[in-house]
């Protein structure tokens, strides 16, 4: 593993002291073990995760070839549309090299409790368009297994920080202040367990974080009899490309706490810090999403619910003729407030 060269204080070059096996700075005297100027790469990062091969085998699936979804189901269970984009049929299809998953939650809810919990939400909605309620009674909602990485990762933060402290002496006919510099240095193991990683590309990332959180302990190993009557969308990222999504979430995290754990009143000014991935591993697991979806004026609207608890996600578009009547209305009340108003005063007069 490379060492960085350069001081973590004052970016100066170090000098090796052989005899010590220390670094020193002659720029701020600063002394160094080794082991605070380890740098690790990012392909030294991304190695530990091909320390465990995902099992790959041909899987038979279905393409949208409307908006390529590509999803792993028998005939029997692919609808005669496509649960993404509602385009009309499905093209089948071999798909090669497909992971299999390691894990699957399995749906806790079942497609008739969908449909009324899906139509109770949109009949909530005073405002919304009338053919997303139609969508849902005519049995457009479709049962998702969609596709997820969880990371486990053990993660050493070295920080370098600077914290200047001051003081001030007063005198009948002077005031001398007088500033102090303190140099911080913290090592914190962070680990994290079960980071969810959205590995689609067809599902909004941003509806998916609203969806959560799914409860992992319910998570039980991949068996085919669950994927009965219900679709698995193939995973669009690889382990590797879903990581560099959440590895700046994770690290940020980390030096959070490197930064708390610092105790001084005064500032502290990061100087460098450093992260190390001491471990590292993926898993891919399959989660219980039922969708339904409606085109209109053509676009497609998504609407999600966690088949596990039930919460239901998704932007709702207005109805126009609705929102004009409830104007309306509303225009409608406060003239007539108006009126009767108008007509106390009178009297009272």
């Amino acid at each position: 593993m490379p060492y960085s060269k350069t001081c973590p204080y004052c970016g100066e070059p170090l000098r090796l002291n052989e005899a010590e096996k220390t670094a020193h700075c002659d720029a701020c005297e600063a002394e160094l073990p080794p082991e605070e100027l380890l740098v690790q790469r990012e392909e030294a990062v991304l190695g530990l995760l091909q320390e465990r091969p995902q099992k790959q085998a041909d899987r038979d699936g279905f393409l949208c070839e409307n908006c390529g979804a590509q999803v792993i189901a028998d005939e029997a269970d692919v609808s005669s549309f496509c649960c993404f984009c509602g385009a009309p049929a499905m093209a089948p299809m071999m798909l090669p090299d497909t992971i299999d998953p390691e894990a699957v939650l399995p749906f806790a809810i079942d497609r008739v409790q969908a449909q009324d919990r899906f139509a109770h939400w949109f009949s909530r909605k005073k405002l919304i368009d009338p053919g997303f309620l139609h969508a849902v009674r005519s049995g457009r909602v479709s049962g998702i297994y969609v596709p997820f990485w969880l990371f486990d990762c053990e993660i050493e933060t070295h920080l370098h920080a600077v914290s200047t402290a001051t003081s001030t002496l007063r005198t009948d006919r002077s005031e001398v202040m007088t500033a102090k510099d303190y140099f911080h240095y913290r090592a914190v193991t962070a680990d994290y367990r079960s980071v969810p990683v959205l590995a689609s590309e067809k599902v909004n990332g941003h509806l998916a974080d609203l969806l959560g959180p799914f409860d992992l302990t319910m998570l039980v190993p991949f068996d085919p009899a669950l994927m009965a009557g219900f679709v698995a969308e193939r995973n669009s990222l690889t382990a590797q490309q879903a990581f560099r999504q959440v590895r700046e979430q994770l690290e940020a995290d980390s030096l959070r706490a490197a930064r708390e754990s610092i105790l001084t009143d005064a500032y502290a000014q990061v100087k460098t810090v450093r992260h190390l991935y001491k471990t590292l591993r993926a898993q891919y697991v399959l989660m219980p999403v039922w969708t339904v979806n409606y085109s209109r004026n053509g676009f497609t609207h998504q609407f999600f619910m966690n088949g596990q608890t039930g919460k239901i996600v998704g932007e709702v578009p207005l109805s126009l003729s609705r929102t004009l009547q409830w104007f309306a209305g509303v225009a409608a009340g406060v003239a007539a407030a108006g009126e009767l108003v108008w007509v106390a005063v009178n009297k009272l007069r």
